[in-house]
């Protein structure tokens, strides 16, 4: 039976996603997580115009950042209702349509933040049911807690096969840190702690928000924190920004603001863990992660950034796919 794992973490910032190609080799792929209406418009032979257009419910919906190009009315969502949303299955689906999803036996990964997986968990997987049903003869769909991700990333390879024994018994924590929220989770002997286990209202984010009104203020610029953040975050990873023509250093404003969250990171992280001295290891991970990397060195000795970090969780939901792939 032709079988395909395709995993999909459809998180507030960005979408990422993870499958084989036609040719079985395992590809990855990121989009933010922008949502707007469609319009027709203009269209003009020997203009190029790219737009991922997909549509749910009946409605048609443009897709990353060709959205904030082309539709009059951007679409947000930063609470636990998101996942019902038109907006929400038109990014998913889009995930979906770039894994190329066909498949006689599909088995579909995906995750939740931490404070709402015990609520939304049967929820999701019937959404992505609803939006996988003529994909496959056989369809599997596993939810799981969204930094337990980056964990299977680690003890799983890309086959699905235990890479490292050591967390099989071990103790380790993981704090992941997102666009809008930083989960935290503690495995030990593969089980989740359930009195170690958060999510904080400090992701990305904060420090975008900080930075936009710090920009506005300083250069007269006029960003919305509503649809400038991911223009912002990528002048923020860049460390700079144009203005009427003309790039502009922006460290010294971002490293402040960056400074300020890790702090509050910091503190949240050690209000669960204390010292963190009985932890085997220390995870960081997320889009958030990378990006805070200098600033998170002194949370504990043995914390470090994952590998790739952005693509931790969906790379462990797509290895932990393959490992159900092979005991099935």
């Amino acid at each position: 039976m032709s079988r395909k794992v395709v995993a999909v973490d459809a998180g507030y910032g960005d979408v990422k996603i993870k499958f084989r190609d036609k040719n079985g080799v395992v590809q990855d792929d990121i989009f933010n997580s922008i949502v707007g209406n469609y319009d027709p418009g203009i269209s003009v032979d020997g203009l190029k115009s790219e737009m991922d257009i997909v549509e749910v419910d009946g409605e048609k919906f443009i897709v990353g950042r060709g959205a904030l190009k082309h539709s009059s009315r951007i679409f947000n969502g930063r609470d636990k209702d998101w996942i019902t949303s038109a907006a929400y299955k038109a990014l998913f689906a889009a995930g979906l349509y770039k894994c190329g999803c066909n498949a006689v036996d599909l088995i579909i990964m995906s995750g939740l933040p931490v404070t709402f997986y015990r609520s939304d968990k049967a929820r999701l997987e019937g959404i992505i049911r609803d939006l996988a049903h003529t994909c496959s003869l056989k369809l599997t769909v596993k939810v799981i807690p969204q930094p337990v991700g980056a964990f299977f990333s680690l003890l799983f390879d890309e086959e699905g096969q235990v890479k490292d024994e050591s967390l099989l018994s071990g103790r380790v924590g993981v704090l992941d840190i997102g666009f809008f929220t930083s989960d935290l989770v503690t495995m030990d002997e593969l089980e989740i702690v359930d009195k170690q286990i958060g999510s904080f209202e400090n992701g990305v984010s904060t420090a975008l928000e900080a930075i936009i009104k710090d920009f506005n203020s300083e250069f007269g610029t006029r960003y919305d924190s509503h649809k400038d953040l991911h223009k912002i975050e990528s002048a923020v990873r860049a460390g700079k920004i144009k203005i009427s023509g003309e790039e502009i250093d922006i460290t010294r404003i971002v490293n402040g603001r960056l400074d300020e969250l890790a702090d509050e990171i910091k503190t949240n992280a050690k209000t669960t863990w204390k010292d963190g001295l009985d932890l085997d290891q220390v995870i960081l991970c997320g889009g958030g992660a990378a990006l805070l990397n200098g600033q998170l060195k002194s949370l504990y000795s043995h914390a470090r950034v994952i590998e790739n970090s952005q693509f931790a969780n969906v790379t462990g939901y797509f290895n932990f796919g393959e490992n159900i792939a092979r005991e099935a």
